[in-house]
């Protein structure tokens, strides 16, 4: 998943390396701070995904 810098700049969270399921389920890494993300939102609509990506920037930049 590619974030562009000019959403974060002050605390930008790098990259962020993975895949999104079909239903929802997901796994992802980010280098910078070397966190794991797997789970599974159990939803095939945007929302799930939504606060997945919102859940791991918000824990990524916490870490940073």
């Amino acid at each position: 998943m590619w974030i562009p810098r000019i959403l974060f700049p002050f605390k930008y969270p790098g990259e962020i390396l993975g895949f999104w399921g079909q239903t929802g389920t997901f796994a992802f890494y980010n280098p910078k701070t070397d966190l794991y993300f797997c789970g599974a939102t159990n939803q095939v609509n945007g929302k799930g995904h939504r606060k997945a990506t919102g859940l791991m920037i918000d824990t990524i930049k916490s870490m940073l």
